[in-house]
C-alpha cells in the first residue's frame, strides 16, 4: 500500500472516531490531523477540505462494497429485482455497521453535504433499473425529463426513509429494513398498477 493511501485512511479514521462524539461542523481540520497525528500540509495535499475527505471516506468504502458484490455475480447493468434487493441489503448493512458515523454526516446540509453527494452516488444506479423498467413497458417512449423526474425523486424518496431509519432509537436489523422496503414497493405497485387499468378503460 503507498504511503498516499496510508495517510488518506489514517485521515479517514481520524474523522470517523471524532464524528462518533461531536457534530460535523464542530470538527476542524486541525482536530483531525491532531488526531491521527499528521500534520494540515499533509492534509490539504490530499484533499480540499473536512468536506473532501468525507465524501473521499464513503467512496473509498463504496469500491470495497461493490467489488464485492460484483464478485457474488451481481453486475449492474442486469440487475433483477432479487440483485437489488441484495445490493441494498449489502448497502444498508454498511450503513447500519457506521451509523455512529453517517448519524453525524447525514445531518450536514448544503452543496457539500453528504446527502448530495450520496445522491449522486445512487441516481446512476437507480437510473438503470428505471430505464429496465419504463423501456420494457413503454417500448422506449419515455421522455428524458419523466426519466430523470422518476430517478430524482425515488433517490429522495431511499435517502430520506434511510435517514429515518439510522436515527431512529431503535432500528430494525438491516436485513427486515430491506425485507420492508421491498414489501413496501411490491405492495404499492400492484395496488397503483390495479388502479391505473381500471382507469384507463
Amino acid at each position: 500500500m503507498g504511503e498516499a493511501i496510508k495517510t488518506k485512511q489514517k485521515l479517514a479514521v481520524a474523522l470517523k472516531n471524532l464524528a462518533e462524539t461531536m457534530k460535523f461542523e464542530k470538527i476542524t481540520v486541525a482536530d483531525i490531523c491532531e488526531q491521527c497525528d499528521i500534520n494540515r500540509k499533509s492534509f490539504y495535499y490530499h484533499f480540499r477540505d473536512k468536506y473532501d475527505l468525507m465524501n473521499w471516506l464513503f467512496d473509498t468504502e463504496i469500491i470495497i462494497l461493490m467489488d464485492k458484490m460484483e464478485n457474488n455475480g451481481l453486475k449492474m447493468q442486469e440487475y433483477r429485482l432479487e440483485d437489488y434487493k441484495n445490493w441494498l441489503t449489502l448497502l444498508v448493512r454498511y450503513f447500519y455497521a457506521n451509523k455512529a458515523f453517517y448519524k453525524t454526516v447525514l445531518q450536514v446540509e448544503g452543496q457539500n453535504s453528504f446527502s448530495k453527494h450520496f445522491r449522486e452516488f445512487l441516481q446512476p444506479i437507480f437510473q438503470i433499473r428505471m430505464k429496465q423498467i419504463f423501456y420494457n413497458d413503454n417500448a422506449g417512449n419515455v421522455p428524458k425529463r419523466y426519466m430523470d423526474f422518476a430517478v430524482e425523486n425515488f433517490s429522495d424518496a431511499f435517502i430520506g426513509g434511510l435517514q429515518r431509519w439510522i436515527f431512529s432509537d431503535n432500528p430494525v436489523s438491516p436485513d427486515e429494513y430491506v425485507d420492508m422496503f421491498m414489501f413496501y414497493l411490491r405492495t404499492i405497485s400492484k395496488g397503483l398498477s390495479g388502479e391505473f387499468s381500471e382507469f384507463e378503460k
